[in-house]
């Protein structure tokens, strides 16, 4: 199913308990409405008396976090993984795709998290948007 607010691209969130798990095997939590991934990375100052007065740096340690919007849906089975998850403080296996099809191998970033958030609201007279909050525990890569 296409993401509406970008007609043609499909954004999606898959999870699995498994750290180990192939990023095909995967279930898919839920349709992406919006996504923000942030990546930080830390400096280390390592200037010295002949850096003729400007800053030097090394690059430190890096991190990442997600937070996303995603169409919620009661009866997903993905979308309890987060939820429990969230109370047993335990890391999934994350993987975030917007790709220009629904292709599980295009363009992603794949990575493994912990819940920091997990809500969604339950109107009576539109969608029902759930919204999630990840941080990560190690590397992130994208995939070609």
């Amino acid at each position: 199913m296409a993401t509406a607010s970008l007609t043609g691209r499909a954004g999606a969130l898959y999870a699995s308990t498994n750290l180990s798990q192939a990023t095909s095997a995967m279930t898919r939590v839920a349709e992406l409405q919006d996504v923000t991934l942030t990546v930080n990375g830390k400096t280390i100052d390592v200037t010295n008396h002949d850096s003729s007065g400007w800053q030097e740096n090394l690059l430190g340690i890096r991190d990442w976090k997600a937070s996303a919007k995603v169409n919620y849906i009661s009866t997903g089975a993905g979308q309890k993984i987060f939820a429990v998850q969230l109370t047993a403080s335990a890391p999934l296996s994350v993987r975030v795709s917007v790709a220009a099809s629904t292709s599980k191998t295009a363009k992603l970033w794949v990575g493994n998290g912990k819940v920091t958030k997990f809500e969604h609201s339950l109107p009576t007279d539109k969608q029902i948007v759930g919204t999630l909050e990840l941080v990560g525990t190690g590397a992130i890569t994208r995939t070609s």
